[in-house]
């Protein structure tokens, strides 16, 4: 055998492990790997390295400032790009997923088949400093649909009600005027109401559709009183959390205000 395939046991300085140095530079060889070599050189270094970064700092001052800040300035600049073209992003990323379906699954089912012991330990470390939080919305959720179903009825008039709303999508202009005599909310007292609620909740697993969070009411999408036929049907009906209810009133106002027509008082002779 030659010298340059002799193989000689060594232990790592950092580490503190053994391995096998091999090849021409086997007698020079320290450490296992360049990571453990960089970590080691750092450790020794220490000193060395707080007074490289102060002359470094001191003779490249100016241009670190402007790199920070022309990295504040594109961070802006990308902000308002994405303000700007939202729509343009959404179609794009629609288009990509729809065109692209068979890779993407492909390259998920490979990537997990790979990766099942990493995405195992990065569940149970999940669990383990969010269980509280998680426990927490179980009983929440549980409380929820528990209170409707009390409030609603007995189950077997509850399953009645979910076999007439298949046929019903709402109702009539004078049926919904004797239900809602007032503005006190009336109409969700309904029985109807209270089923459907509790139907579309299950449905979506009380996942909130705007941020993905635990949904605990049901929104319309048009407005139940000025268009009650079509109060009880899927398609008008979505399951949100306080705070995205909060919001999807919020800008419901917000363009009412900028349609609104400001009528001015004209006098009764024009010039």
């Amino acid at each position: 055998m030659s010298k340059s395939n002799k193989e000689i046991e060594k232990e790592c300085p950092h580490c503190k492990k053994k391995f096998i140095a091999s090849g021409i530079n086997r007698l020079r060889q320290k450490c296992c790997s360049k990571d453990c070599r960089l970590k080691h050189w750092r450790v020794i270094n220490k000193k060395y390295m707080k007074q490289y970064n102060k002359q470094y700092y001191e003779i490249h001052k100016e241009k670190i400032k402007e790199y920070q800040k022309n990295r504040e300035e594109y961070k802006e600049y990308h902000k308002k790009y994405n303000k700007i073209n939202k729509e343009k992003i959404k179609e794009y990323q629609k288009n990509y997923n729809e065109d692209n379906k068979e890779k993407l699954r492909k390259y998920r089912k490979e990537y997990n088949e790979g990766h099942k012991e990493e995405i195992s330990q990065k569940r149970k470390l999940f669990y383990k400093y969010h269980k509280e939080e998680i426990r927490q919305k179980r009983i929440k959720k549980r409380q929820i649909i528990t209170q409707l179903k009390q409030v609603a009825m007995d189950h077997k008039t509850f399953c009645i009600i979910e076999e007439e709303l298949r046929t019903k999508n709402g109702w009539t202009k004078e049926e919904f005027k004797e239900m809602y005599p007032t503005n006190n909310g009336d109409h969700y007292k309904n029985k109807y109401w209270l089923v459907k609620s509790i139907l579309v909740l299950e449905r979506a697993k009380s996942i909130c559709l705007d941020c993905g969070g635990f949904a605990t009411m049901v929104e319309h999408k048009r407005s139940f009183y000025f268009n009650p036929e079509i109060a009880l049907m899927d398609s008008n009906l979505d399951p949100l959390c306080e705070d995205c209810e909060q919001e999807r009133h919020r800008k419901k106002d917000l363009a009412y205000q900028k349609r609104r027509i400001r009528v001015m008082d004209f006098p009764e002779e024009i010039p």
